[in-house]
């Protein structure tokens, strides 16, 4: 079986899983630095399809962010957004980002099985403001 077929099949199956999430992250929208809600349901669904969930961080920064190293080839990384616009919720998109990328990290370790090691970090990240930019 080639790995497009494969692909095709681990997405099919996901599909049901994939359409609840981005539903779900839709009709509970969280401004940015604030989807608490939409990572933990992002890294559930990781963690239920084998990856490591790494803890938020001692800064509190908080993100699902699916990661995977393929033997000898370095890291990839799947980085999904999840976060609403004031007001207009998730007209931007962000909750089909979120399950359209937690679907490629768990698909392609479905191909490559054995291969690559997946791991979740639990961030959001903060910009860095402009006064912390100039002082380094």
């Amino acid at each position: 079986m080639s790995a497009t077929r494969d692909l095709d099949g681990i997405l099919a199956e996901l599909r049901p899983e994939l359409l609840e999430l981005s539903h779900r992250v839709h009709a509970d929208p969280e401004l940015a630095f604030n989807e608490h809600r939409a990572r933990d349901r992002t890294a559930a669904l990781l963690k239920e399809h084998g990856f490591e969930i790494d803890p938020p961080s001692a800064s509190g920064r908080r993100r699902s962010s699916p990661v995977g190293q393929a033997r000898g080839r370095g890291r990839r990384r799947v980085v999904g957004e999840y976060d609403a616009l004031p007001e207009i919720g998730h007209a931007c998109g962000h909750n089909l980002m979120c399950s359209s990328s937690a679907g490629a990290a768990i698909a392609v370790a479905g191909v490559l099985g054995r291969d690559f090691a997946v791991r979740c970090a639990s961030s959001v990240r903060r910009p860095r403001s402009r006064a912390t930019e100039r002082s380094s």
